[in-house]
């Protein structure tokens, strides 16, 4: 009976340690793992001693560096660590700052800090919150394949040197709202499965999104470019927005630089009232979008030359019913495109003059005006060379002329007929009328059908 109550007994006791809460301090234990304490940290970096803390160590507690009472911080930092706890400071760091491939457990704040040395995340893992915002990035700072499963705050943020977010996983919202990029960046590569915001943030070197994804909408309203922004293979499942908020207090958006959507694909992209340089040239070829709120006007002076694309975009404005932005669109791709021989070239000048390439119909019937007047002044001056069948010794008064030639050009007979040796110019006008009547019912149909 006393054997079993000590059974019972340590079952009990069993039962009771595993219904405990598993707090920070038990998810490091391993065998491999040296366990070092957050306030051993805080006291190295009083001392002005570099911090150094490798992959086989974990750190507990919570790293609050604001309870340094210094605002510079010389030390070298590097953390390799898990971190169960949290980590908050607003410092300035003088030296290097090395958390790549760390894993922190709860959220991380560097808010308005200043780094004057090297900042480095790449591989690093963020389980909570990541604030950076108002931060300074005085050095290089690399965002290599981190991934960050909170929210990811850089509102205000300065980039002064390169900066590279290549591969980064940002799960909820990547918030880059009115920061500051001075150098050349990346975000290559990188995935937003929650909203991404740039609004008013200024770009002035290149800065390259290539091969991006967004999961949702992307938004540029009131960002300025100063180079190039390359958003070239693209791919967007929200709305990729760069027209101004709606309030005339705020800027719109500005490139100053070319802008590459190449190869992309993007749901909706709203250019409306972006505001190019003169320079400046969209690149959207082979861009595969579902809807482009952008007017012609706006961007005919910026488009690269592409003829699948300025296909695509005339029948786009078509099935949106901007009929205007498809006809100059299809202007310009007829004025742009290469002819490859004589004939096509001929036929391409023909409907250039005559319709204005099928989208003007009123071009027919004035050259019909024109035309008559000119046939009728060959046939008046210096001498009649039309006749009067019946009549021949009555004279051709100006009116018979005019009369006489504008029957030649709608195909109807009259009394009057060219003498010998002018039936070729009735020949040639008749002809030249038969063409513009053609295109004249052609272009009316075509404006009418849709």
């Amino acid at each position: 009976m006393a054997r079993v109550s000590a059974y019972a007994l340590v079952i009990l006791s069993v039962l009771a340690v595993l219904s405990q809460d598993v707090s920070g301090e038990d998810l490091w234990n391993g065998p491999d793992k040296i366990r070092i304490n957050a306030s051993d940290i805080l006291d190295q970096i009083r001392e002005g001693k570099d911090v150094n803390c490798g992959p086989d160590s974990v750190i507990i507690g919570d790293v609050l560096l604001d309870e340094i009472s210094n605002r510079s911080i010389k030390s070298d930092i590097t953390i390799h660590s898990e971190i169960y706890g949290k980590v908050s400071g607003s410092k300035e760091f003088q030296g290097l700052v090395d958390l790549r491939g760390a894993t922190f457990h709860e959220d991380v704040s560097f808010e308005d800090s200043v780094f004057l040395g090297s900042f480095q995340l790449d591989g690093a893992s963020f389980k909570g919150i990541l604030n950076l915002m108002g931060a300074n990035f005085s050095g290089s700072s690399s965002f290599l394949n981190i991934i960050c499963e909170g929210n990811a705050e850089f509102y205000r943020a300065i980039f002064a040197s390169p900066f590279y977010f290549y591969n980064s996983k940002f799960s909820k919202l990547a918030d880059f709202s009115q920061c500051t990029f001075k150098d050349y960046g990346e975000f290559v590569h990188s995935t937003f499965l929650g909203r991404a915001l740039f609004r008013g943030s200024t770009f002035e070197k290149e800065t390259s999104f290539r091969g991006a994804e967004f999961a949702m909408d992307a938004e540029f309203k009131g960002a300025n470019f100063s180079s190039d922004a390359i958003f070239a293979s693209v791919n967007c499942e929200g709305t990729l927005n760069f027209n101004k908020y709606g309030f005339i207090k705020l800027k719109r958006t500005e490139f100053h630089g070319n802008l590459s959507l190449e190869d992309s694909r993007i749901r909706n992209i709203d250019l409306k009232d972006t505001i190019p340089s003169n320079r400046s040239l969209l690149n959207i070829n082979n861009c595969d979008f579902n809807k482009l709120d952008a007017r012609w006007d706006e961007i005919k002076d910026h488009i690269i030359f592409d003829e699948t694309t300025y296909i695509k975009l005339i029948n786009y404005f078509k099935s949106v019913g901007q009929f205007s932005d498809a006809d100059s669109c299809y202007r310009e791709y007829n004025h742009k495109s290469k002819k490859s021989s004589i004939s096509s070239k001929i036929i391409n000048v023909i409907l250039w003059i005559t319709s204005d390439y099928g989208t003007d119909a009123r071009r027919a019937p004035l050259l019909l005006v024109i035309l008559s007047i000119i046939f009728a002044i060959l046939y008046k001056y210096p001498s009649p060379h039309i006749l009067i069948k019946d009549a021949p010794s009555e004279p051709i008064s100006p009116r018979d002329s005019l009369y006489f030639s504008a029957m030649v050009l709608i195909n109807s007979s009259t009394k009057y007929e060219p003498i010998e040796g002018w039936r070729w110019a009735v020949l040639v006008e008749r002809l030249i009328g038969w063409v513009l009547l053609a295109i004249f019912i052609i272009t009316i149909i075509r404006l009418g059908l849709r």
